[in-house]
């Protein structure tokens, strides 16, 4: 069966499915407290739950919906991205109509929809939804509606809508990445202006201006874009292959290393290894993705991008260091200290080069020169104080960079062999100039200590040898004359 058909099919078994999803209800003025997290309210059949989940080794709580038949508990939404919730905090359904989560001290931290007076019960749904419903049943608000990272088999994104990356692997907080159906009916991701929320630029694009209405993600489980009047716009992964249906889990997630992945986990076993695997992912290679005019890239400034495995992978070149250890995509510092540019002709000597091919910072030129060697492009590059890399292509061309480097990239097909200057002895900011200035000041330090020393003993021995001269002597008798 082809795309389109299986397409129409999942259309077709799209309303029926989200029709045929029975309610577990969650009475007004229920509430789940941090302190039991075995006490949550779960779909009818248990494949989710919604109440509270402990994230990493901390005391910080997610009010989330998770996947609750599998070890992991995989996380699918949560409402406190932002502000952990520490222990003793409360969600309750309230009796006028509010989905309300209060901090220890009874502070509100999260609340939704406005009150609604009609407001009847919640429910968990089998589909992963969370929903807020009133007495003839209509929906007064869901959390599919307003998703974080992820979406589910069932799901749709509307005009608006879209989903933000987490920080990290292990931070939860609002991260660097962004998926949106435009409401010009283009559907992005983006680089975030971190620690902004506003955008930059696109590095993934539909190109549907004027006619994209609506991601869904059908119970066949294809991702897809469609127009208003139901025409296929864009497969958002597009090999075409069924990605399985009742068998398996499904979730498509914008993580945190800034791609969009389709995962699958089988319900059992089967001889199947029991574990998320990656279906379909974009864009497929990131880190050739993203270059921006401004900003550090896929990752941070004077870091390099590669794919391994299939993942982004950051790291920072030889004689540098992550500016911050907890942060993957973090920025890069050297560890070194710079080329004196008072003393540029001296220094010279006491640099050299790392040298890795297929190597770029596309952004970061301030000059550069045709015809030349690469012995020449080395030694320009040293006799310069601005200059921290050199990249010389197989053209005889040799380009300058300034620091921060940005957009760094090392993927086999990058033209060109980066030359990073480094200091010879390796020596770190603590052992090179202000180290000198300490060694010389304890020098000074030394010597005057010494002198004060040798002044002290001198002023001894005197006060000495007078004690003794003039100790044994007896004093002359005066006589006074009548």
């Amino acid at each position: 069966m082809d795309f389109v058909a299986v397409f129409l099919v999942g259309l077709l078994l799209f309303p029926l499915s989200a029709i045929a999803q029975s309610y577990q209800n969650v009475s007004l003025g229920s509430s789940l407290t941090t302190s039991d997290v075995t006490t949550f309210w779960p779909s009818p059949s248990g494949e989710f739950a919604f109440g509270f989940q402990r994230i990493g080794n901390g005391s910080g709580f997610l009010l989330a919906i998770w996947f609750n038949k599998i070890t992991e508990k995989t996380i699918v939404w949560s409402a406190n991205k932002n502000s952990l919730a520490p222990d003793g905090s409360k969600v309750q359904l309230s009796t006028n109509g509010r989905l309300v989560l209060t901090d220890p001290n009874g502070r509100k931290m999260w609340a939704r929809p406005r009150a609604i007076a009609e407001l009847a019960y919640g429910a968990m749904l089998d589909n992963g939804n969370f929903v807020l419903a009133t007495s003839s049943s209509a929906t007064a608000w869901q959390s599919f509606n307003k998703p974080t990272d992820t979406i589910l088999r069932g799901q749709v994104l509307n005009l608006d809508n879209s989903l933000v990356s987490s920080f990290s692997d292990t931070n939860s907080s609002i991260g660097r990445f962004k998926f949106i159906l435009q409401t010009d009916g283009n559907l992005v991701l983006y680089k975030v202006n971190y620690p902004a929320v506003d955008v930059t630029d696109a590095y993934w694009v539909t190109s549907s201006v004027g006619s994209g209405y609506q991601v869904i993600f059908n119970q066949s489980g294809y991702i897809f874009l469609q127009a208003k009047n139901g025409t296929l716009l864009n497969s958002i992964f597009s090999n075409g292959e069924n990605p399985g249906t009742q068998s398996m889990y499904h979730r498509a997630i914008l993580e945190y290393d800034g791609v969009f992945r389709h995962y699958v986990y089988p319900k059992t076993s089967s001889g199947m290894q029991m574990e998320w695997s990656t279906l379909y992912y974009v864009p497929e290679n990131i880190c050739l993705a993203i270059s921006q005019d401004i900003g550090g890239g896929a990752c941070g400034f004077n870091s390099l991008c590669s794919v391994v495995d299939r993942r982004p992978r950051c790291d920072c070149p030889l004689g540098y260091m992550l500016n911050d250890p907890n942060d993957k995509l973090g920025s890069c510092r050297r560890n070194f200290s710079e080329q004196d540019c008072n003393r540029e002709s001296i220094e010279v000597e006491a640099f050299t080069f790392q040298e890795i091919n297929n190597t770029n910072w596309p952004d970061s030129d301030y000059e550069s020169y045709g015809g030349v060697s690469e012995d020449w492009c080395k030694q320009n590059c040293l006799s310069d104080c601005f200059c921290v890399v050199a990249i010389y292509s197989g053209n005889n061309i040799c380009w300058k960079k300034r620091y921060p480097l940005s957009n760094g990239r090392k993927d086999p097909t990058v033209v060109g062999k980066a030359l990073i200057k480094i200091r010879k002895d390796n020596s770190t900011m603590g052992s090179s100039t202000c180290q000198k200035r300490k060694k010389k000041n304890q020098s000074t330090l030394v010597i005057s200590g010494s002198v004060l020393l040798a002044s002290s003993i001198f002023m001894n021995l005197i006060a000495l040898l007078y004690v003794f001269k003039f100790k044994g002597k007896k004093p002359k008798k005066i006589v006074v004359v009548p």
